[in-house]
Order: structure tokens, then sequence, then C-alpha cells
């Protein structure tokens, strides 16, 4: 072999991985904190600091460590060029003589052991020299923070780890260790013996021994960790657990060895130290110590549990009814109702590691006159690597599992690590999964349980499961029969399976870091109370629970599990949505709970977040949308809550509430008197029948602080501009204090009883209640929250208004079909008939298009034998058309002909005779499907007036649920960006129309009706919106409008109806019906007094008629020659200053 080709081939390698590991972070902390529910992250690199550093900096300073920049400053500066110089002499080291050699590798060999002492160093200095002066400090003792693994202080956790730039150094290091004993055989020993006195002095950063306790009053268990100079973990519990048996304290036990194991490790390797360059018969002395000194600490820690189980106190009661034990060293032991799980752990595993390195050191030395010298590098290969590096010669295996082998086979012969593919098929088996493997189904395998128990079982750490249908698990509440049970298994991913015909569908147990993602899960066809939770989960920290669709289950429940994150899921059709108990830390966002008994109902927990969810239609017993009970530091943002019982339910809570939009329940917050120290700011309380309701005696305003919401009951008015109302707003209604009081007279709510009630309590004060609350800035306009769309847009807007296009959105959203329009439009199937088929896999939002489209009809809208009565007038009658796909329609006739009612009847604003169908949905029985595929342009559009252009299109694009790149896309279709910050009162009428047109574009609809769109537009206007029309109609889109000019209808319509006394005369092609539509126009001109006379005779002898009328000359002109007259009198120089266009009808039968 060519040992100095090699020699050389591994010193560049290790040079190179030194100079590249600047590009990779060393070491990686990540940090849990209440306030930030997602975490912190904290990366180090030799010459920076990456990550939350503000934010972390912000912690830092409450329990008093010193800010992150501070430390290091020196090395950080350094680190660079030292890594520099490292890495190239570590290059140049082959090029080198030998006796140079050691010189040029000490930076790089020394570089891992320094990294690591100097984070020590810094972090132990940080977190024992805490400022006395900080908020916490009183409540936090000095402590050590961890480098490697989990640590917690006060309410903080962190979880520490080395990261790959780390790592390379340490491979270059071994790499650099093994080129050099290739150039000089003898040093091999020396070194082996080197490594192992560092390996063992860095063995004191780690823990040595470990038990888990397992106690009925400790369900989150408790953790003991045996430091050769020093015990950590729950001290306290675990020592009042002793105390109760007669065991003695912890910190009684091994006083002498503690205080003395640092300095004996010390000494233990300066002698391994000094055996490296001492004659072999000389140095098996000094290696004697480190030799037994992992046995001494074994036997050390059998006498102290053996003193401590057999020598238990009389003078303890309950000592008496325990029998004398030993608990073991390694493994589980059970005393009463505590089990105890005791295993060795890194230190000690260092410590056995040096042993062996000093015994082939020692055999190497041994043998160094040996011919094999030259072997010796190859046994430091095969022996110092393997075992410092194990995982480096894994090899996991895939295994395929079809038809003829069964996935309980595959899993008897797979290994940790190992991937099982099963193709598509019926697997009739149950599984226990009890190694890390990862389990991938190819086309949706089904795995059947039978019907009997568990489907699968996890009981193994690391395992994920994905791509299968899962169904017929057991029938037995009792037993809690599932799909999916995790037991004890941390870092599970359950992902993209579908769940048929189970009882419960995943149920977690003790099983931290679980993720559960993009699954669907269908519950078994049985009353509520006898279904199971479709996920159930318990003492679970850590979970991700993200963009699953839940139908038809009992309850998603998560008890005692804290820094929970909930995130996008869709639940429909259960009893609770969410039920939380005893989780702190928890984050629920972007859900959509619809359908559901409650929404979400929160219970003994803190720091709780709820963010941009949609609570719909939740109308069981307590119908609350959100429910929170007994919970404190709770934050409620941006949520909508439309058409509950409660909007939101609150007892013993306290906490924040902004920008919620709250429309549409029979009580928007019903709050007991016991709910304090809350604030209400910035939220819109829209049309619920009871706005706030505080239940039990007492008042909301009690430490309770309302500021800055918008109220629909609210008379006030804004004197000033400053979008806040100039008085407050106070909830007082006293047929709602009476309906508190005796609920039975909710019987008379809409009546006009209780309009009397509260417009007598106006008029006679003394009966009036006292305010419910108050708030003093409220404000006029609502604030919508810019919340996530559901899988398939919502074409129906959720606005109060009085006019115009908020008339028809009101309508939608107050009709008595409120609720399964937001069931069928949010959740269900593209084809709205609310069959629960699977809907889009993405996890929220589509692109705002209007998927309803896709049909194979030609026709889209159909009009059958359509009459309409107002009293005894007829306003329609016996109306019959269709539109074809992309044709465009006039409706035309005089004032009162019965075109606006036509529409409205398609709209479905009035209800009417006949049929009406759009895109084969009935206007009657389907009017909900019908108003999503319509987008209407009134001819008065009436906007809030002191709203801009931005806020008013992304108002209406919020309700729309359109996602920001669609408002952003009409905005520069239909050039609104420079009218983007005016207000709406600063609009002419033709931008007016242009942001009604883009409005009505929001959801893309298929169809358009306009209602007279160009009439109080002036010409160049007009001509303008008829270029945006064609550009519409030459899209594709269907559209029927009103009008009463001639070159609108000529221009835009392929088909006009013409209408008379509510019936329809004449249908045909524009061209066709020349007897119905004008064919000449009034052209008004006003032209200067004194030349009047002369331009009307001028005109006359160019073969016009033309009438003098008051100011202005009536020129009759023919289409084709509107320009014509201007031409005639520009010639004779004769100024027009103004004109006017109006239609005159060639036939009597026709209709302007």
């Amino acid at each position: 072999m060519n040992w100095k080709l090699l020699e050389k081939v591994l010193l560049i390698i290790a040079g190179m991985l030194v100079l590249v590991s600047l590009l990779f972070p060393y070491w990686r902390v990540d940090l849990k904190a209440g306030i930030y529910p997602k975490g912190l992250r904290l990366q180090i690199r030799p010459y920076r600091l990456e990550g939350d550093v503000i934010e972390i900096d912000k912690l830092n300073h409450y329990i008093g460590m010193r800010k992150l920049q501070s430390a290091g400053q020196l090395e950080r500066k350094l680190a660079v060029p030292l890594i520099l110089i490292a890495g190239l002499c570590l290059l140049a080291l082959p090029y080198v003589p030998r006796k140079w050699s050691i010189w040029l590798a000490i930076p790089a060999l020394v570089f891992p052991v320094a990294f690591v002492a100097e984070l020590y160093w810094w972090l132990r200095d940080s977190g024992i020299n805490l400022d006395p002066k900080a908020p916490l400090n009183h409540s936090i003792k000095p402590f050590i923070p961890e480098i490697y693994g989990e640590g917690k202080v006060g309410q903080f956790g962190a979880n520490a780890s080395f990261q790959i730039g780390f790592y390379m150094t340490l491979l270059a290091a071994v790499l650099l260790r093994i080129g050099l004993y290739l150039r000089s055989p003898k040093w091999l020993p020396k070194g082996i013996m080197i490594d192992a006195s560092v390996l063992l002095l860095i063995s004191l950063l780690f823990p040595y021994w470990r038990v888990d306790f397992e106690a009925g009053k400790y369900p989150r268990g408790l953790m003991l960790q045996v430091h050769p100079h020093r015990l950590e973990g729950n001290i306290m519990e675990i020592n009042k657990l002793n105390r109760d048996i007669g065991m003695r304290d912890l910190e009684s036990a091994g006083k002498f060895e503690r205080s003395v194991a640092v300095p004996s490790i010390v000494i233990v390797a300066l002698c391994l130290l000094m055996s490296a360059f001492i004659p072999w018969k000389w140095s098996i002395w000094l290696t004697i110590p480190s030799l037994i000194f992992p046995i001494v600490f074994v036997g050390e820690l059998y006498w102290w549990l053996r003193d401590s189980g057999l020598n238990l106190s009389p003078d303890v009661s309950s000592s008496q009814l325990v029998t004398p034990f030993v608990p073991l060293v390694i493994g589980k032991t059970t005393v009463e109702s505590v089990t105890t799980t005791a295993t060795f752990q890194i230190g000690y595993y260092f410590t056995l590691l040096v042993a062996l390195l000093v015994g082939v050191s020692m055999w190497a030395k041994k043998l160094q006159q040996n011919r094999l010298v030259k072997m010796m590098p190859l046994l430091f290969i095969f022996i110092f690597v393997p075992l410092t590096a194990p995982t480096a010669f894994a090899s996991p295996q895939i295994l395929n599992v079809n038809q003829s082998l069964t996935i309980t086979e595959a899993l008897r012969s797979a290994k940790d690590g190992d991937t099982i593919i099963v193709e598509n098929g019926t697997y009739y088996e149950r599984l226990i999964v009890d190694k890390a493997v990862t389990l991938i189904g190819q086309n949706g395998p089904v795995i059947d349980g039978g019907g009997q128990d568990n489907v699968v079982e996890l009981i193994a750490p690391k395992i994920v499961l994905r791509g299968f249908t899962i169904r017929n698990s057991g029938y037995l509440l009792s037993q809690g029969d599932a799909g999916i049970v995790i037991r004890t298994a941390p870092h599970i991913i359950i992902e993209n399976n579908r769940f048929e015909d189970v009882l419960y569908g995943v149920q977690v147990r003790n099983s931290s870091n679980v993720v559960i993602r993009d699954n669907t899960f269908y519950s078994r066809d049985l009353a509520v109370p006898q279904r199971g939770d479709l996920i159930r989960v318990w003492y679970s920290d850590d979970l991700l629970i993200e963009c699953n669709r839940v139908h038809n289950g009992r309850d998603v429940v998560i008890w005692y599990s804290d820094n929970a994150m909930v995130r996008g899921n869709h639940i429909h059709n259960g009893r609770y949505g969410l039920h939380f108990m005893y989780c702190d830390e928890t984050t629920v966002e972007d859900n959509h709970l619809i359908g559901n008994s409650v929404g979400v109902y929160l219970m003994y927990s803190h720091r709780l977040k709820i963010h941009k969810n949609w609570f719909i239609n939740n109308h069981g017993a307590s119908g609350y949308g959100v429910g929170l009970k007994d919970v404190r530091q709770v934050t409620v943002t941006e949520n909508f809550m439309a058409s509950n019982r409660s909007g939101i339910f609150m007892d013993y809570a306290s906490g924040q509430f902004r920008k919620n939009l709250i429309a549409f329940n029979d009580t928007g917050i019903a709050l007991l008197p016991s709910s304090r120290k809350n604030k209400f700011l910035s939220n819109s309380l829209i049309d619920n029948h009871q706005q706030v309701t505080v239940e039990g005696q007492g008042s909301s305003n009690n430490g309770n602080l309302w500021e800055g919401n918008y109220w629909s009951d609210y008379n006030g008015y804004d004197l000033d501009n400053d979008g806040l109302g100039d008085f407050p707003y106070q909830s007082i209604r006293l047929f709602e204090k009476l309906v508190e009081q005796h609920p039975e007279l909710r019987l008379f709510k809409h009546s006009p009883s209780t309009q009397t009630l509260d417009f007598a309590s106006h008029l006679f004060p003394i009966f009036a209640p006292r305010p419910r609350l108050t708030d003093f800035s409220p404000r006029m306009t609502p604030l919508i929250p810019a919340l996530e769309a559901p899988s398939r847009g919502l074409s129906g807007t959720w606005i109060l208004s009085s006019t115009g296009l908020i008339l028809f959105s009101l309508w939608l959203v107050k009709s008595q079909e409120f609720s399964s329009f937001f069931r069928e439009v949010c959740l269900f199937s593209n084809n709205g008939s609310g069959t629960q088929e699977e809907p889009n896999k993405t996890c929220l939002g589509t692109n705002g298009s209007n998927s309803t489209l896709q049909s194979t009809s030609q026709s889209v809208i159909s009009v059958s034998n359509l009459t309409k009565h107002f009293g005894k007038v007829i306003a329609v009658q016996n109306l019959d058309f269709e539109v074809n796909r992309g044709e465009t329609i006039a409706l035309w006739g005089q004032n009162g002909a019965g075109k606006t009612t036509a529409l409205r009847c398609v709209l479905g604003i009035y209800p009417f005779e006949g049929e009406i169908s759009i895109h084969g949905k009935s206007a009657k029985s389907e009017g909900k499907l019908v108003r999503e595929l319509i987008g209407y342009v009134p001819q008065e559009i009436r906007l809030h007036a002191d709203l801009t252009v931005r806020e008013t299109i992304s108002f209406y694009g919020q309700l729309r649920m359109t996602l920001p790149n669609r408002v952003q896309d009409l905005i520069e279709e239909w050039q609104l960006s420079d009218m983007i910050d005016k207000s709406i009162e600063k609009l002419s009428g033709g931008m007016r129309q242009r942001l009604a047109l883009a409005i009505a574009l929001l959801s893309n609809p298929p169809v358009l009706v306009l209602d007279e769109p160009t009439s109080n537009l002036d010409v160049q206007t007009r001509h303008e919106f008829w270029i945006a029309l064609d550009r519409l109609k030459k899209s594709g889109k269907t559209m029927i409008f009103c009008s009463h000019r001639t070159d609108e209808v000529m221009r835009l319509s392929d088909r006009v109806i013409v209408m008379k006394q509510g019936k329809k005369i004449a249908e045909g092609a524009p061209n066709q019906l020349n007897g119905y539509l004008p064919q000449n126009t009034i052209l008004n001109l006003v032209v200067p007094e004194l030349l009047r006379e002369k331009a009307k005779s001028l005109l006359i002898q160019n073969g016009f008629s033309a009438v003098h009328n008051e100011l202005r000359i009536a020129v009759e002109v023919a289409q084709n020659r509107k320009a014509e007259p201007f031409q005639i009198l520009a010639e004779a120089s004769i100024a027009v200053d103004d004109f006017e266009l109006s239609e005159r009808l060639s036939s009597p039968e026709g209709g302007g």
C-alpha cells in the first residue's frame, strides 16, 4: 500500500474540512418560552451569532444574564484568522519535514477542545453571574446552562446541540491523527493516550447516570441526573418521595466523593498524559486509575443506592409498609406506586471509551518494535473511529412489502433506521411497531384492523408513518380502540394518512414531539356520544397538529400537554372542535372550526394564543365559538366568529382580545363576573342579537377595558373625523337585561315588543338598566382581520350597510341559510352538494377563482316563467330567456318595464314565481350556490365615503376571503393604483364605477350582472368603461345588463331582450331589432347666445333637423353622424361650450 499517498490525502482532506467548517454553524440552542410559542433559535458560528438574538437578549435580561454579544467578543474576532491558519497549516503539513509536523498540527488538534471549553466557560459565566437588579433575579438561582441536551430555568426550556461545523472540525482532528500516525508510527500510542486524557476531562461536562421517576401525583414524571461532582433535576420533589418511605435526602449521600471528584479526574487525566512520554514499565502504574475508574463509579453508585434502600428511617410511619429494597443501577425498579428507570449517560460511556483507548495505547506501545508497526494506524481506524462515531457505519436498508409479504414480517426483519415501502393493496393485520423505522405507503395501501383493538401501535421513538388508509378499528370506547396509538414514543410523524371507520383516530400518550400532519379523519356513523375522539393527546409536550381534515368525530382532545401548536386544520360536525385542559404555551392558529357544538374550549391553562381562526355555526347546547374557563394570559387576535350561540364565552378568564370580527351570533361576548382584567381592543361586533352579556350580577366594566371597538348598534357620530365616535358607546338595552333574568322571554326576540321596551327605557331613563359596558372610543368603521382564505373561495360578502353592493351582501349574510352556506362553501366538495368529499390537500387558501364554473351545459342562465308581484302590481310577468356561456345579454325597455326587477330576481334579492337557474343550480333551492356564481354592479354605487380605495377593496377582499395577490392583480388590471390612497368621497363617478367593477370581480365569478352601469358617466369615462367590459367579454365572462343607451347595447350585447310593462315583447340580435332600438340620437349643443341662430341655420342648411330648445340647439343625428355637427360649426368658427346626448326611439313599441 502507498502509505505516503494515503497520508497526504488524509491531511489535505483534514485541512479542507477545517476551512469549509467556516461556512456552517458550530452550536445551536432552541429556546421555549411562553411568550414565543414557536420558540426561539440561536446558532453560533466561530465568528458570529445568528438567529433570534434580540428576543433571546430580552429573556436573558429578565433573569439577569448578560447580552449574547458581550460574551466571547475577542474570540469571535480572532476565530476566522485562527481557523484559516489551522487549515492552511494542515494543507502545508504533507510538504514539511516530520520534525515540524506536530507543531503545525497542534492548532487543528486542540481547536475542537478549545471551542467546547470556551463555550462551556461562556455559558457557566453567564449563568452563575446573574445581575441582582434583574426583574426575575429573586426567583432564579444561579445555574450552568447545558452545553448539550435539554435544560430548564424557571419557565424557560432549552435544547442545545452541536452542529455540522463542529463535527467537521472533529472529523478533521481524527483524520489528522491518522495522518500523523502514518507519518510517524511511533506517535500512535502517544496520540491515543493524549486523546484518552482529553476525553476524560470532557466527560466532566456531561451526566454519568440518570433515573426517571413515574409517580401518580407527578403525571409528567421526575428526573435526576448525576454528574461526578453534582446532582441536577427535580431534587426537591424526589426528596419528598424519598421521605414518604423513609429514605434519606439525595444530597446526604456521597458528599465526600462529589467534593473530590473533579480534582481526582483531573489528576487521572494528567497521569495519562505523563504515561504517554515515559517507558512502558512505568506507564502501566499511571494508567491503572483510568482503567478502574468506571468500576469505582459503578461500585460507589451501587453502594449509595443499596444503603439508601435498605436503611429506611423507622420514624416514618409509611416505612413500615415498605419492605427494604435495593434500587437497580440500570433498569426498572418499582416500590409501591413509584417506578424508576435508571440508565447510564454519555459521561460514563466516555470513561469506558477512555479505558479502552488506554488499553489499546499500552498494547501499541508494547508492540512498537514489532514488524507490524506499520499496521498500527489501521488499528486506530478500526477501533477508535467506530467507537467515537458508530452511526457513521450504519447502513439503513429499504424493504419492499407487497401482497406476498405482510407488513408484520417486514417489521421483524427491519432494524432501526430502515425504510419499509408498502405497495398498494389491503393488509388485514394489526401492527405493533417497536423499531425506529419509516413506513411509507405507495398509492394508498389499506391496513384493516378487522374490527378489533387498535389497528397500529407505535411504541418506539422516531417512527414515520405516511401514505396509508387505516380503517376498521375495534368498537370499545372503554378500551380506546383506535386507528393509531402512540405510547411512550417521542418524535413520531403521522403524515398524509386517511382514517376510515375508526372509533378513535390517533391516540397519543406520554410522547413528546409528535407531528400529526395532513391526515383525513372520518368517524363511524354513530350518535355523537358513542363516537371516539379522532385526535386524543395525553401528557405529550411539543406537539404539532397541522393541516388535518377532521369529519364528524366527537372531540379533538389535548390534555396535560404543553407547547402544543394546532395550525391549519379543518374540523367540523363534531362536539368539541378542540378541547384543551392543562395545556400551557399553546397556539391555535389558522384553523376552521365549523358546525360543531363548541368551536374551541380551553380550560385550566396559561399563556395561550388563538390567532386567525374561523369559528362558524357552532350551535350545540353551549354553542361557543371560543370557550375560556380558568385561563390566564390568553391572547385572542384576528379571528372570525359568526353564527354561533356565543362568539366568546368567558369564565374566570383574563387576557387580550384584539381585532376579532364577531358577527351575527346570538351573543357576541358572554362574560361571567369572575372574568376580569381583560382588554378588548379594536374588535368589530356586528349585528349580534346581544353584543355583550354579563351572566349573573355584575358589569363587564368591572376590571375590563373596552377601547376602540366597532359596534354596529352605535348611534354616535365622528365630528372631528378621527375615526372614533365623539361620545362613548354604552350597552343599555332593557329587553336584553330582562332576558338575562328571565330566559323564557327569548320567545319575544325580534318582535315589536323588544323595540317598544328599549324605546321606553330611553324615554324614561329611570327604567333603563345600568350600562353593561362602556367603550369610550368606539370605532366608526369595522376592522376586518386579514384571515387566510379557506380551500374554496367564498363569493358572498359579509358586511353591514344600507345601499347598493352592501345591501346585497347584507342579504346574503343575514339569510336564514347562513350556517349551511358556510358549511357548503368553506369545507365540502367542489360540487357544492354538501356531501363530504376530501378537499384540496393544500392547508389553506386558493387563488381566489371559483371552481364551480366547470359545467358541461352551454346554458349558464335559464329564466323560465318568471313572475314578480308587488301587491297587486305585476312588475314582471311570464318572462323566459336563456344566456349561454360567454354571451352578453342586454335588457331594454322604458323605466318601469321590469328590467331591474328581473335582475334582482336573478340575484335572489326578491322572492319570485317561476324558475331561475345559474349553471344548473336553482336560485330557489340552491340560492347560496347561485349567489356564489354572480358578481353584481348596481346602478347607484354607495361606498363608505371616509375609507380610501385601498381600505375599501381590501375590506371587501378580506370579507370575500380573496387572497392578497388577487386583490393586487385587480388593482393593477383596473388601473386603481393612481387613486389607491384617495378617499371614496374624492373619486369621480367613473373612478367609483371602476372600483365597483373590481369589487364585483374579487371572487372571479363566472356571471356578471350590471344595472345601468354607465348611466351617470361622462362620455370619456363611458367609453373607458365600455373598453373594460369588452375585455371581460373577450375573456369569456357571461354578462347580463340593463341600459338606456343604444350605442352601448349595439357595442356590447350579443342579444337584446326588449321589455314593456313586465313582459318580453321582442328578442334578438341588436341589428335585428331596428324597430325597437333608437335609430337617431338627439345632440343638445350649447353655443354662445349671439351665434345661436346662425348655428341653427347652418345645421339646417347641411341637412340636419335642428330646433331651438331654451339655451340649447337640439339636433337629430343618425348613429353614424354624431361628429358632423361639430365639424360644421368649427369650420364656421362657432365654439361649442357644452353638449349632451339623448336618445329618441323610432318606434312607439320601443323603450327608453
